[in-house]
């Protein structure tokens, strides 16, 4: 072989070493960035992890903190799970459908989820401290409602009449009085008035099985009531004393007369319960009504479900720390009366009344079930 033949040879191998060399090294320099890119995807992917997890945990520790009565719960907190810090923000809109949404954030990487909780259908909530139908309140001269008020008509006031906090009218409202401390709204859309499932609290009443058959008289005595069903009239005469251990359904009307007193049990703790009547309900002079000394208070709330124009009717100089609903007829709340929520299709607060709402009551709810009165509608990430 000639001297050129092998020296192209040799040139050719050269070539073909560097070409293979070239193509080793893009290969391992490919294999090398993908190896990384997948070790860092997997930094990722468990950073990612990290965070949902300590979002779920954040909604966790919040569905604590709201089911439990006895613990505040913050509307934003924030806190921090092995490294990953969570924000946490919870917010009720007008229909008592609360939100709670949680961010999980490690190392830069964020997962975000949310859960919505409802009322069970046959739970009921206070939103306001009166809150009237069609028929619109009226408020005779020096009475005061200290917490917002919603009518689905009109809101008539007289002199010296006020409302420290907002007031909204699907109707009108009367000027210059009531004095009008927050917001004043006319011609919004109609709120109806809050669920209230009689059949349920009806059976809940008569869970033993065990009715009182005919009209019951409690006269100058100290009694305890509840779960019981009365098929009749409930009467409280003067200077009885009567405690509340469950829901009380009456098929007839209630009447409490002057000087008596009505305690919700201890062992209710911040939970609640209700007194209903078929009839009518109607309290004398100088009777009280006593909630639980519990943070927040467990409260009666005393439902009627006549369609009479005093299907509530509460005597002069009542201090009572309980609610009122009259589920289909009217309120009348007469003077120096002192009451902590009222819920009528229309309501005539007499002069010197006062309803003074306990704002705790809008994270609580009247339910057979307690706390389990929530439903959870949908729990997903964001």
């Amino acid at each position: 072989m000639s001297k050129v033949s092998k020296n192209q040879s040799g040139v050719a191998a050269l070539l073909i070493t560097i070409v293979i060399m070239g193509v080793g090294t893009i290969i391992a320099v490919s294999a090398t960035f993908v190896f990384l890119n997948r070790i860092e995807a997997s930094r990722n992917i468990g950073f990612s992890e990290r965070a949902y997890y300590a979002a779920e945990a954040g909604l966790e520790d919040a569905l604590i903190r709201f089911f439990d009565a006895n613990k505040q719960v913050p509307s934003l907190y924030s806190f921090s799970i092995n490294g990953t810090a969570v924000d946490v923000s919870i917010s009720t809109d007008e229909f008592n459908i609360t939100t709670i949404s949680a961010d999980g954030n490690t190392s830069s990487r964020r997962r975000s989820a949310a859960v919505r909780i409802g009322l069970d259908p046959s739970a009921t909530s206070l939103s306001f401290a009166a809150h009237i139908g069609t028929r619109g309140l009226t408020m005779d001269s020096n009475s005061t409602v200290n917490g917002n008020v919603f009518s689905n008509g009109n809101i008539t006031g007289s002199s010296n009449s006020d409302i420290n906090g907002d007031a909204t009218a699907v109707g009108t409202i009367s000027t210059p009085n009531p004095q009008v401390s927050g917001a004043k709204e006319e011609g919004v859309d109609p709120v109806p008035l809050p669920n209230f499932d009689g059949d349920v609290w009806r059976e809940a009443a008569n869970i033993n099985n065990d009715p009182i058959n005919g009209d019951i008289e409690i006269d100058d005595e100290t009694v305890i009531l509840g779960p019981r069903r009365i098929n009749g009239n409930l009467t409280i005469d003067g200077n009885s004393v009567v405690t509340i251990t469950g829901p009380v359904y009456v098929t007839g009307n209630i009447l409490v007369d002057s000087n008596s007193d009505i305690f919700l049990d201890e062992g209710f703790g911040s939970e609640n319960t209700v007194i209903l009547a078929d009839g009518s309900i109607e309290f004398k002079s100088n009777a009280q009504v006593h909630s639980t000394s519990a943070d927040p208070a467990g409260y009666i709330l005393f439902a009627s479900m006549s369609n009479s124009s005093e299907a509530i009717k509460l005597g002069s100089n009542q201090i009572i720390d309980g609610a009122f609903y009259a589920a289909n007829g009217d309120l009348e709340l007469n003077s120096n009366a002192d009451v902590t929520a009222i819920i009528g299709e229309g309501v005539r607060m007499g002069s010197n009344a006062e309803v003074n709402f306990d704002l705790g009551l809008i994270l609580q709810i009247f339910s057979v079930y307690g706390e389990a009165g929530y439903d959870i509608i949908d729990w997903e990430e964001q």
